[in-house]
């Protein structure tokens, strides 16, 4: 398993201006990582733990096995609670019982419950401590909140609202007008279908039915030099590396000092 420290939601707030600093001085992964720290309303060890796991490595062998014996399975090889979201797995005809094939090795955990998981059009989320096993559709409806310090983006003057069209744009997959007539969409203020007045208009100008998008997560509200997002635990997941990404790519190249002439 990765060491702590390479994970931001064990911590809370950074210090950034004595931490950037001492971050130069470690090695590259553990540095992404700290760039841009995640601050989890409500964190915890069980959620910290569960994260964590998320990024060990795994080892996944079945053939036509049964969803709850996976499930069983990974618990018992993680140490980590999990559990089937009946209710919604109900909705969609899937039950403990349906088979999953899978020969992965080496991988993070997190990308063999993708792997796993696609088979049956399922996702996981992290509700109430434990990893539940749930659609798509459930774990939309119930986002999960994060604030991210993203001060390491930003140079000086700027607030974190500068960044949110460039996220939303990167983060959003495409979307699909259910319909044509609409007046402010639901996106941030002053992004296309954003909402109030500095927003950028849907199509149909201020009468009739809003647009509906097929994909509304993840929202994004900036304060200050922070970003507080709503999204899936999976899409935090890749919102954060995305952050990370950005971080690493902004720092000012280090260039080694030449050497003297004799």
């Amino acid at each position: 398993m990765f060491l702590p420290n390479r994970y931001p939601y064990l911590r809370g707030t950074i210090w950034f201006g004595a931490a950037v600093i001492w971050l130069s001085w470690l090695p590259g992964p553990a540095r992404t990582a700290e760039l841009c720290p995640v601050i989890r309303p409500g964190n915890c060890a069980a959620e910290a733990k569960i994260l964590a796991a998320l990024e060990d490595d795994t080892r996944l062998e079945f053939i036509e096995t049964p969803l709850g014996q996976v499930i069983q399975f990974l618990e018992d090889q993680h140490d980590i609670a999990i559990k089937l979201d009946a209710r919604a797995l109900d909705e969609v005809g899937v039950g403990a019982d349906a088979p999953l094939t899978a020969n992965l090795k080496g991988v993070s955990l997190h990308a063999g419950l993708q792997v796993l998981l696609g088979q049956l059009d399922l996702t996981y989320s992290i509700e109430n401590e434990v990893l539940t096993i749930t659609t798509r559709e459930a774990a939309e409806s119930h986002p999960e909140l994060r604030v991210y310090d993203v001060a390491a983006l930003l140079q000086d003057g700027e607030d974190a609202a500068t960044l949110v069209g460039m996220l939303q744009a990167a983060m959003q997959p495409e979307t699909t007008p259910v319909a044509t007539l609409g007046g402010y969409g639901a996106g941030h203020p002053g992004m296309p279908g954003g909402g109030g007045p500095a927003a950028g208009m849907a199509p149909g100008g201020m009468g009739g039915a809003p647009m509906e998008l097929v994909a509304s997560l993840p929202r994004i509200i900036p304060h200050k030099r922070l970003l507080v997002v709503r999204h899936t635990s999976v899409g935090h997941r890749e919102f954060s590396k995305l952050l990370e990404t950005l971080a690493v790519a902004a720092k000012p190249p280090t260039t080694a000092a030449e050497p003297k002439k004799p």
